[in-house]
């Protein structure tokens, strides 16, 4: 009987973790501070071995046997070297969420003899690093459990690039994963309901004044815990374009339960992309964000002034757009409808 019940036990685990693979689709190497980017081509049609743990919501990516996939810059030639980072294990949830976390990526170029490597979170999901004050987004796509495509992506400041020196640099992954996992099978991912109004800004003269945006959002609670004191994200995308990226770094909220950052002038909030701008004189910028922490869920509020929020000011009624909030590694969306008015648009 107890040989019975251990074995019943194997056999659970071993059903419980399956292997899959991941065929790489497309790849890119972003150095977006110095506005470049690689495409290491060959890595088009690599299979990525993965492992998929669904009941513990772990998902194990083995790059070992990935060769060195070249790519040029600025017309020296590179190769990313994949391998270094071995076997990486991360996570996956019920809403599509992957995280690649301290994954190791690696290059080799032709005018260095030693391999240049930093640490990177890879992530469906938003991030930004910051360099010389300025703020370099990367964005993934979460897990389609119909079609099983994928796309992490993110990034790290090289102190000691060749050429260049002080670089942002970083990796992108798409790829199509087979066979999908079950989503009713993997922890509860975070969800978000968002709402809010857009006031458009009047320039007169040589005064550039910005849009105006309210944005409510709330973040129901999945499996993996959210953290606010990390950096806290807020997007308005249109038609996959991101109109408005509003980065509230690490350590900027903050309070008891209850976190907030003011902020005037762009260096507590920063407007990562959407800032309005006329014949270069830029558009003063201020607000708030406030982040309310309970056991199930966090309570955003978004107030801000000097976006350019024309393209969705100016949308057709009911075409749809898309708020994103990320917090850490992880990012939740949701799916509103462009409503406008007279003195406003809402978004609902």
């Amino acid at each position: 009987m107890r040989f019975a019940i251990i074995a019943a036990f194997v056999a659970g685990t071993a059903l419980a973790a399956h292997a899959a693979t991941c065929t790489i689709t497309a790849a890119a190497v972003p150095v977006a501070s110095q506005e470049l980017l690689g495409v290491p081509g060959s890595l088009v049609g690599v299979q990525l071995p993965v492992t998929i743990d669904e009941a513990a919501g772990t998902f194990t990516v083995d790059f070992s046997s990935v060769p060195p996939a070249e790519f040029s810059l600025i017309g020296i030639s590179s190769n990313l070297t994949l391998d270094k980072a071995g076997v990486v294990s991360g996570t996956l949830d019920a809403a599509g969420n992957v995280v690649l976390p301290n994954m190791i990526v690696a290059f080799t170029t032709e005018v260095t003899p030693a391999p240049i490597s930093s640490p990177a979170t890879l992530t469906s999901g938003l991030q930004a690093v910051t360099l010389t004050g300025t703020d370099y987004p990367t964005e993934g796509k979460a897990l389609d459990f119909v079609t099983g495509t994928l796309k992490v992506a993110g990034q790290a400041v090289l102190l000691n690039a060749p050429t260049v020196g002080q670089v942002t640099t970083g990796c992108e992954l798409a790829c199509t994963l087979a066979p999908v996992p079950s989503k009713d099978a993997l922890p509860k991912g975070s969800s978000l309901v968002a709402h809010g109004t857009i006031k458009p800004g009047t320039s007169s003269g040589t005064d550039v004044v910005g849009d105006a945006i309210t944005l409510k959002a709330t973040i129901k609670l999945g499996a993996t815990p959210l953290d606010p004191t990390q950096d806290v994200l807020v997007q308005v995308a249109l038609a996959g374009e991101s109109i408005l990226l509003i980065r509230a770094p690490a350590g900027a909220l903050t309070g008891g339960k209850k976190l907030v950052a003011t902020d005037d002038g762009g260096s507590t909030l920063h407007v990562v992309t959407g800032r309005k701008s006329v014949s270069n004189r830029n558009a003063p910028v201020s607000g708030t964000l406030s982040v309310a922490v309970s056991k199930k869920k966090l309570t955003l509020k978004l107030t801000h002034t000097g976006a350019d929020l024309s393209k969705v000011t100016g949308a057709a009624p009911g075409t749809p757009a898309t708020v994103a909030v990320g917090v850490g590694a992880i990012t939740a969306r949701d799916e509103v409808t462009i409503k406008p008015g007279k003195k406003k648009t809402a978004l609902k």
